[in-house]
């Protein structure tokens, strides 16, 4: 849909050329900013309803885990690829 778009406002343009021209993301850059700030405010606050999902690492000293988060362990790729354990893992 991204690309039909950029292509009726700047037809003469490959796709990146436009994105850059229009000052937009890629549709997976965009998503993912927006999954990131969706995360960090279930994070800040304790009253969302999601809150409960995250799970802080409270170690001081940890060589295994250097996150802030303490993603839980997963048996099966679906649930290694979900929302909150991608960003618990990367954050």
């Amino acid at each position: 849909m991204q690309a039909s778009a950029t292509k009726i406002i700047e037809p003469d343009l490959e796709y990146h050329d436009k994105l850059k021209f229009l000052g937009l993301l890629t549709l997976s850059d965009f998503i993912n900013t927006a999954s990131e700030s969706v995360f960090k405010k279930i994070a800040r606050n304790e009253k969302y309803p999601l809150f409960n999902r995250i799970a802080v690492n409270h170690a001081k000293v940890s060589s295994r885990l250097n996150t802030v988060y303490r993603p839980p362990k997963c048996k099966t790729q679906k649930r290694f690829n979900s929302f909150f354990q991608y960003y618990m893992s990367n954050f």
